[in-house]
């Protein structure tokens, strides 16, 4: 279209380091660290000192804007070099509806979760079948062995480009702060464990627990105040850890291979994996608990890994449950309940989910509210609330005919406004309003 102009390049706000394998390091650490860049001319750089040592990948986050425009766009060519070589080349001009979930491998799922901010990966995981590369085979894997030159361009549609350069030197950097939060990390395949120490010389061991026998490793590097130890989960999946004799619980039941039919059991949930609902291995962490409210807490992984499809979940509830208003709920970090629903066949209720996470069986036995806000011969308009399932179905008629009636569910308003064929709207309203455990509400009046 002649009518829109671009000549703006894209704009990169920041930039993501993350080790690919347990022997990688960023400034003597493991794990992902976030940079500022600077603009300078026409190239992006980072002014924190790099040494880079092992498979490292990089990820950006930035957007693309049109001329006299404020809209952001996407960034549609990714090129990555190293050295002069060509690392990774991405072209996003499409998508298959079909995959359109299989986004999530090419975000980074976690850090969108956590924060919102969306990074563009600029190498490709396992479970990413996306088909924006012109060669799967150029992975995006950065190689660190001594000092390095690595050069991200990044273009529009409209052919505006913007590089990005940095350097990892070979001097090496001192660990003076450790960035891992302290207690139990997992990375990939990797579990991270950060300790706080007595004394800047105290060097302490740790033990991985598995069924009674366990395993010794010393810490793999360390400043005055804290020391992190790492370990392959594909080796084994301790139970517990014991840190200066202390002990956590790492959670962790099982391994569940991408792409293939398998299922998890133990006496509280059943969960159900067909070979397209993981994109990468899964180290699942689960757990049982009854809260301060009663509530039946049963957690599987964790919200900020993605499922492509969705998994069945089978629940064995340990409490009586009477009645037919309870179902099953998502609980998010407030401990603020969604409804999830399912279907119950003798002591266990059976649902699907796209997302891991916590949930519980809740009851929920009161009516939605209507509160009138106007009532007039040509428009007619309301607040509607529930406490817990949510509204399922709406019907507002007059004199009997139905009214088409509108949702705006996020501030919790319905209206409906003057058929093209009545002057005027007059006679007995009706609205009924129902949840979703079929507890209803109505309200009447005449116009």
């Amino acid at each position: 279209f002649d009518e829109i102009r671009d000549n703006v390049p894209p704009e990169i706000l920041k930039i993501a380091l993350k080790t690919l394998d347990i022997h990688s390091r960023i400034n003597g650490q493991f794990g992902r660290f976030e940079f500022r860049v600077r603009k300078s001319g026409n190239k992006y750089v980072i002014d924190t000192p790099l040494h880079l040592t092992g498979n490292i990948g990089l990820e950006v986050m930035g957007h693309d804007r049109l001329t006299d425009s404020s809209n952001k766009c996407g960034i549609s060519t990714l090129e990555l070099f190293q050295d002069g070589t060509l690392k990774y080349n991405g072209h996003i001009d499409k998508l298959d509806f079909a995959k359109s979930k299989s986004i999530y491998a090419y975000f980074n799922y976690p850090e969108r979760v956590a924060t919102g901010d969306r990074y563009h990966k600029l190498y490709i995981d396992d479970g990413n079948d996306l088909d924006f590369y012109s060669d799967k085979r150029l992975t995006g894997v950065l190689n660190f062995k001594g000092s390095s030159t690595v050069l991200a361009k990044f273009g529009d549609p409209y052919g505006n480009s913007v590089s990005l350069e940095f350097t990892s030197s070979e001097k090496q950097i001192t660990t003076t702060s450790i960035a891992n939060k302290s207690g139990i990390n997992y990375i990939d395949n990797t579990l991270v464990f950060t300790g706080l120490k007595k004394t800047s010389t105290e060097k302490n061991a740790l033990k991985l627990y598995k069924n009674g026998q366990y395993d010794t490793i010393s810490s793999t590097y360390s400043n005055s105040v804290r020391e992190v130890f790492l370990y392959d989960l594909r080796k084994n999946l301790p139970d517990s850890i014991v840190y200066r004799d202390q002990t956590s619980t790492t959670y962790l039941s099982g391994l569940v291979p991408p792409k293939t039919n398998y299922s998890f059991y133990n006496e509280y949930f059943n969960l159900k994996f067909s070979k397209e609902d993981l994109f990468d291995t899964l180290y699942l962490e689960t757990s049982y608990e009854v809260n301060k409210q009663g509530l039946e807490i049963f957690k599987f992984g964790n919200t900020d890994i993605a499922i492509n499809k969705s998994i069945q979940v089978e629940l064995f509830p340990h409490h009586t449950y009477e009645g037919d208003k309870w179902s099953t709920y998502a609980l998010d970090n407030n401990g603020s309940l969604y409804y999830i629903g399912g279907k119950w066949e003798h002591n266990k209720v059976i649902f699907n989910t796209s997302y891991f996470g916590k949930f519980t069986i809740a009851s929920d036995s009161i009516p939605p509210k209507i509160t009138p806000l106007t009532l007039s011969s040509t428009r007619v308009s309301f607040r509607i609330s529930d406490n817990l399932s949510g509204i399922n179905d709406i019907n507002l008629t007059i004199d009997g005919r139905w009214i088409l009636t509108y949702y705006d569910a996020k501030n919790n308003r319905i209206w409906s406004v003057l058929p093209p064929d009545l002057k005027t709207m007059h006679g007995e309203l009706l609205l009924t309003l129902s949840d979703n455990e079929n507890n209803v509400a109505t309200y009447k009046t005449k116009l």
